[in-house]
């Protein structure tokens, strides 16, 4: 009887402990966009003259509309908007005043019922303002505004096009495009963002909106995590329920409605899987050749370093710098090339028939493209001859710069 309550006793314990363990966590959450970091989502809006000041047409269909109480001329853009309930299916709609000067008025159907007197005040550029892209920064002019209760920025970029892209848009009858100098883009709030301070460590947490519907936490939503110290962002499926951060697991508890707060607890488990990052080594894997199975090693071991090239045949930037890596190569011998396939075997094998390469390539299995972070084509990784992940790029001249500061 003594040993059946010690063992009680024992599980209550362990119990208690394994509580106490799971340590729960707040954090808070931005919505909020910025011109400042275009990096959330950006579109951009063909816009159209309203022909018929009551109507507008999409895809041939007429929409009956209640106008602005202006003589003006205007323009109208139509815009993604998913589960939209009223107005045009999948459509959300703003009208242009003077639309050819440099200061339009903007009227934004708030409410989408496409009655345009009920929405308040028309809206004006604020500011210039610099738009910071991935590959570079724009000027661009730029109002806010509230579709359905999403934020979003419509942006003018301040750059003059030397062709008019209207010329190449097929319309349907009563449709005509204005000039694409006068076409607008639309900044989407489809980050909710916060910080996390855990072990000393500062991490950034992103919740994405990835399947577009204004939700957070749905079935194809991303959470994105990143050391401050880190270059590259981790990604995680939000309905896997778990991410790591360092050398801890954490499980997602919930999101609350308007994506203010995330609220994790620590998994004890310890069960998401490791993510690859600069300074981890990469040279125990097993992976798949179109000739077999080989230890990755054999593969770079006698290189200074060697590229890990994320491609696809379908991929055409990757297919388009195949010839620049084959250049590296010859400028720089103590330089090797792995591809990783994100592909079929079988495809792979037809496209190296017809385009052979200096290299060896490997099929990758999705949960290594997890592993990596691939989030996109063409993504590259440099490892040194020990395996260990020393750069992250984009692009070829990322490679060359690389190379040319670390190899003779």
């Amino acid at each position: 009887m003594n040993q059946f309550k010690l063992t009680l006793l024992g599980l209550f314990l362990s119990t208690t402990l394994c509580l106490k363990a799971q340590q729960e966590f707040i954090i808070p959450l931005n919505k909020s966009i910025s011109s400042d970091n275009a990096a959330d989502g950006i579109d951009v809006d063909i816009c159209y003259e309203l022909l018929n000041r009551h109507i507008i047409f999409r895809e041939g269909k007429e929409y009956p509309i209640v106008p602005p109480n202006t003589n003006a001329p205007l323009a109208y853009g139509l815009s993604d908007f998913r589960y939209a309930v009223q107005g045009i299916k999948n459509q959300w709609v703003y009208l242009i005043e003077n639309y050819e000067s440099d200061n339009p008025l903007f009227y934004f159907d708030s409410n989408n019922n496409l009655d345009f007197t009920d929405d308040g005040e028309p809206k004006m550029f604020v500011k210039d303002s610099l738009l910071v892209l991935k590959d570079g920064r724009l000027k661009a002019r730029f109002v806010p505004f509230e579709i359905q209760g999403q934020n979003r920025l419509l942006l003018k970029l301040l750059i003059q096009q030397k062709e008019d892209m209207s010329k190449s848009v097929i319309l349907a009858e009563n449709e005509k495009a204005i000039h694409s100098n006068y076409w607008y883009y639309e900044l989407v709030s489809d980050l909710a963002k916060g910080n996390f301070n855990y072990k000393g460590i500062s991490y950034s947490i992103e919740v994405h909106d990835f399947d577009g519907d204004n939700k957070f936490g749905t079935k194809q939503d991303l959470i994105l995590t990143k050391a401050s110290s880190g270059t590259v962002k981790d990604y995680w499926h939000y309905n896997k329920g778990e991410f790591r951060l360092g050398e801890t697991s954490f499980k997602i508890k919930s999101i609350s409605p308007d994506a203010n707060s995330l609220v994790i607890v620590e998994n004890i488990e310890n069960s998401a899987p490791q993510k690859y990052n600069l300074g981890d080594k990469i040279d125990r894997l097993e992976v798949e050749t179109l000739t077999g199975r080989t230890e990755l090693k054999s593969l770079f071991q006698d290189y200074q370093y060697t590229l890990l090239d994320f491609w696809a045949t379908w991929c055409k930037p990757c297919i388009a710098a195949m010839p620049e890596l084959e250049k590296l190569k010859e400028e720089f011998p103590d330089f090797g090339v792995i591809g990783f396939a994100a592909d079929k075997k079988k495809l792979v094998a037809r496209f190296e028939e017809r385009n052979p390469h200096s290299w060896v390539n490997i099929i990758v299995p999705s949960e290594l493209e997890f592993r990596f972070n691939i989030r996109g084509l063409p993504t590259y990784y440099i490892i040194n001859s020990e395996g260990e992940i020393v750069h992250f790029a984009k692009h070829i001249n990322q490679i060359r710069s690389f190379l040319k500061n670390n190899l003779n």
